[in-house]
This record gives C-alpha cells, structure tokens and sequence, in this order.
C-alpha cells in the first residue's frame, strides 16, 4: 500500500496540474476578452461618428449594423462569463476534492478539457485563416462555405464553415424562441443514436458512456479506424448557442483528435415573420498517419457532416438557405 507520503504527493502533483491548466485556461480567456474589449471600443467609436448622421439612409444602416455587432459581442461576453462562473464553482471542488484525498471527478475535468479548447478554437481558427491567407482552400458544398488550411505540411489542419439560414416562423414551438427551438432539435440530433450515426455515415456503434447533466454527453462510437470517446456540450445565450463536439481516445481525453463549434447567431427578423440566421463552425484536426492524412477529405467529410445535419433539421422544419 503507498505510504501517506506518496499519497500527499500525488495529491500535490495533482494540484499543481490543475493549477497549470487553470492558468492556462484563464489566460486565453484574458486574451480573448481583450480582443472583445478593443473590439467594443472600436464599434463605440465608429457608432458615435455615424450617430449625427441619423437621418441619412447609410447613417442608419450602419447603426444598425454595429448595433448588431455589438449584441453579438455583449452575447459571447455573457457566455464567456457563463464559462468563467462555471469553472470557479468546479475548481471549488476540486479544491474539496483535494483536501479530502479523494480522486478528482472525471466530469470536471472533462468540462475544463472542452471549456478550454472551445476558447483554443474561437482564438485560434481565424488566426490561423487569416494568418496563412494565401494557403486557404475554398470551396462550396452543399451552400457552405468552406475554408481549410494546414498549419504545415504535417501540421493540425484548421476548418471554418459558413452558411445563412432564414428560418420560418413554425420552425420554433410557441413556447421557445427560434434559437431556443434550434439548439434543442440540434441537440437531440447528436445526441440520439440513430440521427448521430447517419451524421457521422462510417460510425458503427454508439454507446452512452455518461450524461453528467443536460448540457453535457459522453459517447463511446465505433469507427473503422478506431474507437473514440466524443463529447458533446452545449452552451446558449440571448443571440444562439454553441455546441462542442470533441473526438479523442477512450484512454486519453488530452489528444483530441477532431474538434469542432457550431455556432449559431440570430440575425434579424424579417416583416414577413422569417428569421435570419447565422452558422459558422470552427474547427481543428489533428495529423493521425501519415497513411490516413488527407486535408481535402477531410474538409470534405465535415462539410457533409454539416450538410446531413442540416438535412436532419429541415426534415421536421424545413429552413430555406438564403438566396
């Protein structure tokens, strides 16, 4: 049996962990905020130079141009500050947890795990978009827009797919709002066996490992080339929802293999009673072999993936794309 020493240490190698990935965790969140901060400032700005224009026709549309940006940003504040609020209350228990000896639970973790890499990929997608410009592949599919690029030759290929949606207005219940409806129909797709395997058209089985609470699953689902553990979390807001997909080894939540954020922004409403709506998914893929390492199929296969979903969604509610 180990000794109290070892225990004690074990127990400060863990904390020390957790500390590490705290701080780490919190300085992308400072960064991000920072940016949205400028960016507040600017969209300040430029709103009060166009305000003595008020009763032009441009001055009003670029109000209320920047009055859609700025609830945009004030709703991502909100879930950051979500976010932020959530983790204090679990690193409290891990504190507890740590006091006590006891092992830490596998749900915290894997919450800060996605919580992080969601901040990772809302940085760092369009850095890498905007930093490899000349590199980006484009391509439509099915009316998304599609961009990859690789961060090397052998790098982490880096994906963000766009598309509108004008929703009508008996695509949401009378009870909830169109966003609200929304995130609940794409919920219930990936997190329904039958719906998620026809998303993800290679995947064999699927199996519930854990449903910690309503926002968050993990799944156990049998690919020809492997086995992955897929977690899904969702977080909403006035303006949409997000919703994480992380795919990674059953033995190793820290390698995520595939990663991907759907996000989904409320635009207007229009007078004939649609509502115009964004869809943008951010996401990462990891080199796994050589052998397998194909960009442009895997571009490709997310971009169906998002197709099929869409596909599920106008099966009950039929959206219509922009034109």
């Amino acid at each position: 049996m180990p000794g109290r020493g070892d225990v004690d240490e074990a127990i400060l190698r863990r904390r020390a962990r957790k500390r590490k990935n705290t701080q780490a965790w919190r300085e992308k969140e400072r960064i991000l905020l920072d940016q949205l901060r400028a960016e507040v400032e600017s969209l300040e700005q430029r709103l009060a130079a166009a305000t003595p224009r008020g009763g032009k026709s441009h001055g009003r549309q670029e109000v209320h141009t920047l009055d859609a940006k700025m609830e945009d940003l004030v709703a991502r504040q909100r879930v950051l500050e979500a976010q932020n609020t959530a983790l204090e209350q679990e690193l409290q228990r891990l504190r507890a947890d740590a006091t006590t000896g006891a092992a830490p639970h596998t749900t915290v973790s894997l919450l800060n795990h996605i919580q992080s890499t969601h901040v990772d990929l809302v940085w760092h997608v369009p850095v890498a978009m905007e930093r490899l410009e000349r590199d980006v592949d484009m391509q439509m599919v099915n009316g998304w827009l599609v961009k990859s690029v690789a961060a090397a030759p052998d790098g982490d290929l880096f994906l963000e797919l766009n598309k509108t949606l004008v929703l009508s207005s008996s695509s949401s219940d009378e009870d909830q709002t169109p966003q609200i409806a929304h995130c609940r129909r794409h919920w219930s797709i990936v997190t329904h066996a039958d719906s998620f395997r026809q998303v993800y058209r290679d995947a064999t089985e699927y199996q519930v490992v854990s449903h910690a609470h309503d926002d968050l699953h993990l799944v156990r689902v049998a690919f020809p080339s492997a086995d992955r553990d897929v977690a899904l979390f969702k977080m909403q807001s006035n303006a949409g929802y997000d919703l994480c997909v992380l795919h990674f080894p059953p033995d190793d939540a820290a390698v995520v293999t595939t990663a991907l954020v759907f996000q989904f922004r409320m635009k207007r409403r229009q007078p004939d009673g649609h509502v115009m709506a964004d869809i943008h998914v951010l996401g990462r893929c990891r080199r796994a072999s050589a052998a397998s390492w194909d960009p442009h199929q895997m571009r490709l296969a997310v971009a169906m993936q998002c197709s099929e979903w869409e596909r599920l969604q106008q099966r009950t509610h039929a959206p219509r794309p922009r034109r």
